[in-house]
């Protein structure tokens, strides 16, 4: 089993993913390109280089905090096909 079989194993266990043994195979080669690529950048000069703390370094954009009316509850209840109390009724997704 070579380093890249192995990590690939323990990464789909760690995901909880079942895979068959092309897959663990194609997600090696992967791994191996994307470490490979990894090790490229880090080896990359950025000395003087100022660090990045956001890619938009502008000053947020948000609209004004201003209160506005709203829709009331009722109405939007009033939108969705069945309510009770005060909520909507949605089928159960749980068991």
């Amino acid at each position: 089993m070579t380093d890249a079989h192995a990590r690939a194993k323990r990464l789909a266990e760690l995901a909880g993913l079942t895979l068959r043994d092309g897959e663990v195979e194609a997600l090696g080669r992967d791994l191996e390109r994307i470490l490979g690529y990894v090790g490229t950048l880090a080896e990359v000069d950025t000395a003087g280089v100022a660090p990045l703390a956001s890619p938009n370094e502008d000053a947020a954009l948000l609209r004004d905090d201003t209160p506005e009316r709203t829709t009331s509850a009722e109405r939007v209840l009033a939108s969705g096909p069945l309510t009770r109390d005060g909520a909507f009724v949605v089928p159960n997704v749980l068991e």
